[in-house]
């Protein structure tokens, strides 16, 4: 299945702010962003080890709901993929 995964804020600093993976329908919101972080152009040095870290703080959500990162994309996307949006912490008022 296709993925576009919607980077914000400061996670455009280690991704495109969209990628668009191929993927098992089998695979979890954490094997996206595993897939994500090996497709990143920082492989093995200091920048792979903060996005590594700060893309384990973030929320997961689909069709603007937040969901869990041991969901399974085919039954919280279907068949036919979708997007999935990467938010990370954020604070204020």
């Amino acid at each position: 299945m296709k993925v576009h995964i919607f980077c914000y804020a400061q996670l455009k600093e280690y991704f495109s702010s969209e990628v668009i993976l191929e993927i098992s329908e089998e695979a979890t919101i954490s094997d996206v962003c595993h897939k994500l972080l090996e497709l990143s152009f920082f492989q093995k040095d200091e920048k792979h080890e903060e996005a590594k870290n700060f893309l384990s703080s973030c929320r997961v959500a689909i069709s603007e709901e937040f969901v869990e990162r041991d969901s399974v994309l085919g039954t919280v996307l279907g068949s036919n993929g979708g997007r999935i949006d990467l938010l990370p912490p954020y604070s204020g008022g």
